[in-house]
């Protein structure tokens, strides 16, 4: 269901500040990656080192867990290893139910998810608008300058109301699912009316941030550190810029623009 998707893929830009979701997570996106939004979409067209520019990555060594879901209207409730059923069994293994009261609801979760953010942004900046003068760079182009990786994603997104899902852990060994746990084994046991769902154990690549050469009238926007989400990103400076015959280089930060 598109419109299930981007209605995710909005409350995704609101949950982890200025980033895009990478919607189905499995497409391949790393930083680096340059290309152009076209409906909403990143659509992958290489990748800067192929243009000689290199760039060093700052890694998080602070993983943490995110989870978000749309509000009011789904449920989430644990059941541990043990537990009596509807039908007066007791549970062989721990599972999690999500119940969703409404059409178009989702359920997310990640656990270690990592922010991971282009160092010499600067420089990097620098190369592009230089390449944009020779004619060798677009200015619809756009940079995944920042990603955000996790492992053990659930989304789950619901087809119409009274849609559920069980997930169960994968052995009897785990007495509670714990969905911080990157390493806990989850597979589906039933689901219901869900318009798509997907338990992704190994790392994924669940959002990125984008950035890109502007002609600013007004403001001309560049980096600085701020902390968002308990995390270092480069964000703008609006008094300081890179600054080449009237072109800069920074953050998109209004995603509606691509999505005409």
């Amino acid at each position: 269901m598109p419109q299930a998707d981007l209605i995710f893929k909005k409350t995704f830009r609101k949950h982890f500040t200025n980033h895009e979701a990478n919607f189905p997570p499995t497409t391949p996106v790393a930083i680096g990656d340059f290309g152009e939004m076209r409906n909403g979409y990143f659509v992958r067209l290489g990748n800067i080192k192929t243009m000689g520019i290199e760039y060093d990555i700052l890694p998080d060594n602070d993983p943490s867990h995110e989870q978000f879901k749309s509000e009011g209207s789904v449920e989430v409730s644990f059941k541990a290893k043990g537990d009596i059923s509807n039908g007066g069994v007791p549970l062989a293994k721990a599972q999690v139910e999500v119940k969703f009261a409404s059409e178009k609801s989702f359920f997310f979760s990640s656990a270690e998810v990592r922010y991971l953010q282009i160092e010499n942004l600067y420089e990097v900046g620098e190369r592009i608008i230089s390449l944009y003068e020779q004619g060798v760079w677009e200015k619809r182009f756009v940079l995944v300058s920042r990603l955000l990786e996790g492992m053990n994603t659930i989304i789950l997104m619901s087809g119409s109301a009274g849609g559920n899902v069980v997930i169960e852990a994968e052995t009897a060994d785990i007495p509670n699912i714990d969905l911080a746990n990157a390493s806990a084994k989850l597979g589906f046991k039933f689901s219901s009316s869900l318009s798509y769902q997907i338990i992704a154990p190994t790392k994924l690549q669940i959002g990125f941030g984008l950035s890109r050469i502007y002609n600013p009238i007004f403001n001309k926007p560049v980096f600085k550190v701020k902390e968002t989400l308990n995390h270092t990103f480069a964000k703008m400076d609006h008094d300081k810029a890179i600054d080449r015959q009237g072109l800069v280089f920074g953050d998109v930060l209004l995603h509606d623009e691509f999505t005409a």
